[in-house]
């Protein structure tokens, strides 16, 4: 019964719904609700009436000791509402997060060292690394490992190589690799 009550106020003191003038209502409501919705809360606010028609029924109220406030006696600092449609998106801290980011990247790409040779991807291209199999097929090494010469072109089957390197048959079979040997 208390929820219902609460969400049919709430839909008709939203601010989008009231405008302006339903932010304060709307704040009171949430209270409201908050101590409802808890029970040690609401036995508190309980307790709190009950102590107040007592003190009320026996002093005169006002500045020199009579009830006072329920929310100024539980909360001595009342929240202070939120309006959440002035809040905007915030442009300078994204660009400045990024710029970092960038600049991060920059310096600490640049300090890393890239193997001076590249490793073996399978892929045979210029300056690649092979061994030459039995069948005499060129296949691409890591350059550290042992290998038996250099790729220093790269032709198509019906075409030769030049005189000072040896044709090899690339071993995927997309043409012919010219080996400069190592040690020769």
């Amino acid at each position: 019964m208390i929820r219902a009550a609460f969400r049919q106020l709430a839909r008709t003191h939203h601010p989008d719904a009231a405008g302006d003038a339903g932010a304060a209502s709307m704040a009171r409501l949430n209270e409201a609700w908050r101590v409802l919705a808890d029970p040690a809360r609401r036995a508190t606010y309980d307790a709190s009436l009950r102590t107040r028609a007592t003190t009320s029924a026996g002093a005169s109220t006002g500045a020199a000791g009579g009830a006072t406030r329920l929310d100024e006696e539980l909360y001595p600092v009342a929240p202070r509402p939120v309006d959440y449609r002035s809040g905007r998106f915030p442009v300078a801290g994204v660009v400045t997060a990024f710029v970092a980011v960038v600049a991060f990247i920059l310096i600490f790409g640049s300090r890393s060292k890239g193997s001076e040779t590249p490793s073996a991807d399978w892929k045979i291209e210029v300056g690649s690394c092979v061994a030459i199999r039995p069948n005499l097929d060129a296949v691409e090494v890591d350059c550290q490992a042992p290998h038996d010469g250099v790729v220093r072109l790269l032709v198509p089957f019906d075409t030769s190589c030049p005189i000072d390197t040896e044709t090899h048959r690339d071993q995927q079979g997309l043409g012919n690799v010219c080996v400069d040997r190592v040690g020769a």
